[in-house]
């Protein structure tokens, strides 16, 4: 039952890293070159900060929350480009 609930999680985790990728990136086109700069840079640290500490909680919850982690995060990636892909 925690495998599926660090499942879970890890894949709404990757949904919403790619979702703010996305944004992020829309935004930044329509700024100046130093303001989408400082703006991706930001969003960088923060993104990846965030997986830090998703995944930090779920490993120390549950042993195999590592594995369930990056098989969420995978799934999350899979279902975030499918949606771009199907809204083209």
């Amino acid at each position: 039952m925690r495998f599926l609930i660090c499942l879970i999680v890890a894949t709404m985790a990757g949904v919403l890293h790619f979702r703010l990728l996305s944004w992020t990136i829309d935004r930044a086109l329509r700024k100046r070159s130093s303001g989408a700069q400082a703006m991706m840079a930001l969003s960088f640290l923060l993104r990846y900060l965030g997986w830090g500490v998703v995944l930090v909680v779920l490993i120390k919850w549950d042993p195999y929350g590592a594995i369930a982690a990056a098989l969420g995060f995978l799934i999350g990636m899979a279902i975030a480009t499918a949606g771009k892909l199907v809204r083209r």
